[in-house]
């Protein structure tokens, strides 16, 4: 008599679980994203290269060529490109799971997928960009693009990215109690992006006016990026310090609330 052999297929840890999830969440995301149109990476490019084309030409129509010893086209770069990344990541991981929410049915897929999904596409996404346009300005302009500090830049861009996710996931949790808050966020993007240093730096403010500006730990991240990047460049303003701690603050808020609220974002 023959006994039956009962083929068991091997279960899957947690992590390959999340895995495989990820995986999966990252080709549809980027389907949805850019599938739909072939100018969709050339946008990605096109976008911080024109906004620093325009800036490059308003300089030069003021008879500035070159801002703090640095070529004025590297200089807006170097700011404009991580604080693209920095409120990317806020509106795209805030929305992540409300976006994402009919697959919340399946009970592989977890909260915090979607959220690494779109933080593992924002960080390729602006990657890919910024060595393709700095790659471009020393291949066809002949500037001088690399970093004095490579080790130095990462972990300003890490602090940054890290203060992002931290914001993103307190705004996940408000969003689900909150919906028009989302709107709100879009206005106040805005103005950030005038006073956290992407067009000017530092060096430019009058110290006695540096009060108005040392509140925003994203201006510190973009002074901290700039004296990693530019040889001479330390006007004394960033403070990595008050950096971590805020990043320290917002990701243990936002940790705390995702977790306390994971029910809440499933279920709604």
């Amino acid at each position: 008599m023959k006994k039956s052999v009962i083929e068991r297929r091997p279960t899957r840890s947690s992590l390959q679980i999340m895995r495989d999830t990820v995986y999966a969440l990252f080709i549809r995301e980027l389907r949805t994203r850019f599938g739909g149109s072939r100018l969709g990476y050339f946008w990605a490019i096109a976008e911080p290269a024109g906004q620093a084309a325009v800036l490059t030409t308003i300089f030069s129509l003021m008879g500035r060529t070159s801002l703090s010893g640095v070529e004025i086209p590297v200089l807006m770069l170097v700011g404009l490109v991580p604080f693209k990344l920095f409120t990317k990541l806020i509106s795209q991981l805030s929305n992540a799971v409300l976006s994402n929410k009919g697959l919340m049915a399946y009970r592989q897929v977890e909260p915090i997928d979607p959220i690494i999904t779109r933080l593992l596409i924002e960080l390729a996404t602006m990657a890919i960009v910024f060595v393709t346009l700095m790659f471009s300005m020393y291949w066809f302009l002949g500037y001088k693009v690399t970093p004095v500090s490579l080790p130095g830049v990462l972990l300003a861009i890490f602090l940054l990215v890290a203060l992002a996710v931290g914001i993103a996931l307190i705004l996940c949790v408000l969003f689900e109690y909150f919906p028009d808050m989302s709107k709100v966020v879009g206005v106040i993007m805005t103005p950030m992006m005038i006073v956290s240093g992407v067009f000017f730096s530092a060096s430019m403010v009058p110290t006695q006016y540096w009060g108005l500006l040392d509140w925003n730990p994203a201006f510190h991240c973009l002074e901290l990026i700039r004296e990693s990047y530019f040889y001479g460049y330390d006007p004394g303003f960033s403070s990595l310090e008050f950096v971590v701690k805020v990043v320290i603050i917002a990701d243990f808020i936002g940790m705390l609330l995702f977790v306390s609220y994971r029910t809440k974002l499933v279920s709604s």
